[in-house]
């Protein structure tokens, strides 16, 4: 199995930006986004509007200066290649968040680095009740996340019909957690160069909003 790497976060951090497991490049280069013709740190300078950081010392510097915590929502896996289609095939071990979240740090947005960490980290298809939401894993093990009340946008918790499916077609969910803190879960574009509907302006707008 291959490991994933450590999060980058601190007390301060207010946005975490996950994405799925480190690609080959990344595993070769020893951290996050470590391919070159991957957007994400480009990405991130041109939000900001500093230089590109290189080395992971710069890296991680940049991500506390601006509040953010960077981590995989699979934290181990025998993925052989890089492709989020082969990594939703392949043995897998879904990372615990828990630590990165309040009370320990002051994170506001969790930004999914495309649809697969996403839907990894809601449960695609997988509220059991209108109180929990529930990661599951692929092979249909189910672990559940205490005091987590689901307040989807779009529909009412005293009015289930449609939730499910409305669940399912968000790019937005919505939670409070055990500290009466709202965060909010965010879909957007893959930052990988494979994507054509990468949106930079997607990606500024919800970064740039938080103080």
């Amino acid at each position: 199995m291959f490991q994933g790497f450590k999060p980058v976060f601190d007390e301060n951090s207010k946005i975490l930006i996950l994405g799925s497991f480190p690609s080959v490049k990344s595993r070769e280069n020893g951290f996050y986004y470590g391919n070159p013709q991957n957007r994400f740190w480009k990405m991130l300078a041109t939000i900001f509007n500093e230089k590109t950081a290189i080395t992971i010392d710069e890296k991680i510097a940049f991500l506390k200066k601006h509040k953010i915590a960077l981590y995989d929502i699979v934290s181990e896996s025998n993925l052989k290649g890089s492709a989020d289609i082969t990594l939703e095939k392949s043995a897998f071990t879904l990372a615990d968040i828990s630590a990165l979240l309040p009370p320990f740090t002051c994170v506001e947005k969790i930004l999914c680095n495309g649809k697969t960490s996403f839907h990894l980290l809601i449960g695609k298809k997988q509220i059991k009740d209108s109180e929990k939401f529930y990661f599951d894993l692929l092979n249909k093990k189910t672990t559940s996340i205490d005091c987590l009340e689901t307040i989807n946008k779009n529909s009412n918790l005293e009015n289930r019909t449609g939730l499910d499916y409305k669940f399912n077609k968000a790019k937005e969910i919505n939670y409070i957690n055990s500290n009466s803190k709202k965060i909010s879960i965010f879909c957007l574009s893959s930052t990988s160069s494979a994507n054509p509907r990468f949106s930079i302006s997607e990606w500024a707008k919800h970064i740039k909003d938080i103080d």
